[in-house]
């Protein structure tokens, strides 16, 4: 099984014996996306002392290229 983010905040919410339901959204925040397991995020309802900065600006330059790219088309 692949430990995408997803499936990493999925084990750590049945860590903590959180109910989750098919369907249902499980916020987080990536901490460190190197890491391939539960350990490269964390629930967002905890206390966080620190995020994968490096990766959420990837994240943003994606956004923003893509915005403007459908803003080129429009």
């Amino acid at each position: 099984m692949q430990n995408t983010q997803n499936v990493a905040a999925l084990k750590r919410a049945r860590d903590q014996n959180l109910a989750v339901h098919p369907g249902q959204d499980i916020e987080y925040v990536v901490v460190d996306d190197e890491k391939r397991s539960r350990e490269r995020v964390e629930l967002a309802h905890k206390e966080i002392e620190s995020y994968d900065t490096p990766y959420y600006e990837t994240e943003l330059i994606r956004f923003v290229e893509n915005s403007r790219r459908h803003e080129c088309r429009s």
